[in-house]
């Protein structure tokens, strides 16, 4: 047989012309029938016993029959090589009693914050003397520009990322759109510089971005159902936060009064990573968001 390649931007574009096509049969089926996921069905269904990391393929995108992720465990990403989105695709029913997470991740001392999937890492501590690094993204907080610790920037997404000041860098800027077309994960926070004796430190990392298809319903369950793509912290005051993710549900029917997050993270409100996004489609929209 022959096998066919494509490149990684080829790849990319097909992913997201999958969701152009879920959403065109969102739209249509509104006016039809139940709305379907374009979920094959091939991995089975989801139903752990124990907290678990899922292997993302090259694509990103997992075929699921049903999902019932149970209370008080925990469901994270493996990112991929071409770091694509989680794109989740169930043709029955979603239940998320526990956790899908997709965050970032903190900065550890002077390494940048690990982006979730499909989001961008944070930006480098400066070395001894050295300005800090720029975080990664279409909305990278800049690092620290002179010695001293001098503070980096807030990744942006929906909203700008924070800053300390004109002296020092600057919060990232804004990106995306309201409908999440296309799928897109935060960006990282900036390291802060270094001292004229020590190296500075990273800058978070930008949440993820997962979209989650369900030919059924999606349940979130209040006080106990959690879905998160938040922005990672930097390692102190002094670098900034990596921004929210982007989390997007399509279903037939949405409900419950879970927790769903895109937040910014930082440690400091000055330079905290700018906002994420969040997106709910369904024919019969019951959810009321949780605190």
């Amino acid at each position: 047989m022959k096998k066919i390649f494509f490149s990684k931007d080829i790849a990319l574009n097909l992913i997201q012309g999958l969701i152009v096509l879920i959403s065109a049969l969102f739209l249509f089926s509104s006016a039809a029938s139940a709305f379907v996921s374009g979920s094959t069905g091939a991995d089975g269904a989801l139903n752990p016993t124990a907290n678990i990391e899922v292997v993302l393929p090259a694509d990103g995108i997992l075929n699921y029959t049903t999902i019932n992720i149970p209370l008080g465990k925990t469901v994270t990403f493996k990112r991929n090589t071409a770091n694509t989105p989680v794109y989740i695709l169930a043709t029955g029913d979603v239940t998320i009693a526990g956790t899908i997470n997709v965050s970032g991740a903190v900065s550890s001392n002077t390494a940048p914050g690990v982006a979730g999937p499909g989001g961008y890492h944070g930006g480098y501590g400066g070395s001894t003397g050295m300005p800090g690094g720029k975080g990664l993204g279409p909305g990278g907080g800049d690092g620290g520009p002179s010695s001293s610790y001098s503070s980096g920037g807030g990744g942006g997404f929906a909203t700008a990322g924070g800053s300390q000041g004109a002296n020092y860098g600057a919060g990232g800027s804004t990106y995306g759109n309201v409908r999440i077309v296309p799928l897109v994960g935060g960006s990282g926070g900036g390291g802060c510089a270094g001292t004229t004796t020590a190296s500075g430190y990273g800058g978070g990392g930008g949440g993820g971005a997962i979209l989650i298809a369900s030919s059924g319903t999606i349940t979130i369950p209040g006080s106990t159902g959690y879905i998160k793509a938040d922005g990672g912290d930097g390692y102190s005051n002094y670098s900034g936060g990596g921004s929210g993710g982007a989390i997007r549900l399509m279903a037939t029917t949405i409900t419950g009064s879970g927790t769903i997050t895109a937040k910014g993270g930082s440690l400091s409100y000055l330079n905290k990573g700018g906002e994420g996004r969040i997106r709910l489609e369904a024919d019969t929209n019951n959810f009321s968001a949780g605190t």
